[in-house]
């Protein structure tokens, strides 16, 4: 009997405390919990993480994460930002945080902050002609470009054999809120040869859409002819041009002492004829697809000169004696 008293005694205190646990659990669940920082990136990116203390979030499809700090006081210090693995095309790069921050102590309710990040690009980069011909890199020495925000950006032909990293997209603050907004670029200067080639601004490029660049080259097609400077008929076995960063060409004529130049970069130079006479350098300015005449003082017309000069040297005594017969004959009147 005693024991049987003993157990009903114990189901009845196992009882009581099961009804009591019962609504105490009901209870927990239904209170409220802790406040939540809800993270949204600019522009959305599927991956960044944020870490604080012992924990960590990762943005979802949404771009969004969220995390439930044990501490909200100094949080911008605290949270470490890292960017999702470099894309293909794409990498970025953290930027600055917008929204609230700071707390002196923990908010009664969720915070909403946004993580802006700078966005970069693979951006590849070739040369064409007027003709849509290929440039070789190699004949590049340089290329400058500014972006949107006034920054210059400068390569080599050599570095653009291979593709670059360009910013492509800010985050800037809206009446609205942040906004990803695209960077754009203009080219600015292409040297060839010691000349630009290309008009300022003239030609722009946006990293976030496109994912190659083809800058037009403004290269030229002259043709030279060499001529006699005195009688006019053809003369000459070549052209030698010197570029505008001083370097020098030599261009053979053909039978009729012609030659065509293809795809010079616009710009000054120097042309001299090679041929039987004194080569004279003639400034040549090459804006347009043009055809010059140069000219070559040859060895006929210097003795054609030289015999002009003799005539007359040998006619000033002849001359000078008749004028003295005439003032003679003047005061004999």
């Amino acid at each position: 009997m005693r024991r049987a008293a003993r157990r009903l005694a114990g189901a009845a205190l196992l009882a009581a405390a099961l009804t009591t646990a019962v609504p105490a659990a009901a209870a927990a669940q239904s209170a409220p919990g802790r406040p939540t920082l809800v993270i949204r990136t600019s522009p959305e990116l599927p991956g960044a993480t944020f870490v604080l203390g012992g924990q960590s979030a990762t943005a979802g499809p949404d771009g969004t994460a969220r995390m439930a700090p044990g501490s909200w006081v100094d949080l911008r210090a605290k949270i470490k930002v890292v960017p999702p693995p470099v894309a293909a095309r794409q990498r970025a790069r953290f930027s600055r945080w917008f929204g609230q921050l700071e707390f002196s102590h923990t908010p009664r309710r969720d915070v909403v902050v946004t993580a802006g990040f700078d966005i970069d690009y693979r951006s590849s980069m070739s040369f064409i002609d007027l003709e849509n011909d290929p440039v070789d890199h190699a004949k590049v020495s340089s290329v400058e470009m500014k972006d949107a925000t006034g920054v210059f950006h400068r390569f080599t032909g050599e570095q653009l054999r291979r593709p670059v990293w360009l910013w492509g997209t800010r985050v800037v603050t809206l009446q609205s809120g942040p906004y990803a907004k695209p960077i754009y670029y203009t080219v600015q200067r292409v040297t060839v040869g010691g000349a630009n080639v290309v008009n300022e601004a003239q030609q722009r490029y946006e990293p976030e859409k496109a994912a190659a660049l083809k800058v037009q080259l403004l290269f030229y097609r002259a043709t030279f002819e060499a001529r006699d400077a005195v009688f006019g008929f053809r003369v000459g076995s070549a052209v030698r041009l010197r570029y505008p960063d001083g370097q020098h060409g030599r261009f053979p004529l053909d039978a009729r002492h012609e030659v065509v130049v293809d795809s010079l970069p616009r710009g000054e130079y120097d042309a001299t004829i090679e041929g039987p006479g004194i080569p004279v350098s003639a400034p040549v300015s090459i804006t347009r697809p043009q055809r010059l005449t140069l000219k070559l003082v040859t060895w006929l017309d210097l003795a054609l000169v030289l015999a002009v000069g003799a005539a007359f040297l040998a006619g000033l005594p002849l001359l000078r004696r008749r004028l003295r017969r005439r003032a003679t004959a003047e005061q004999q009147e």
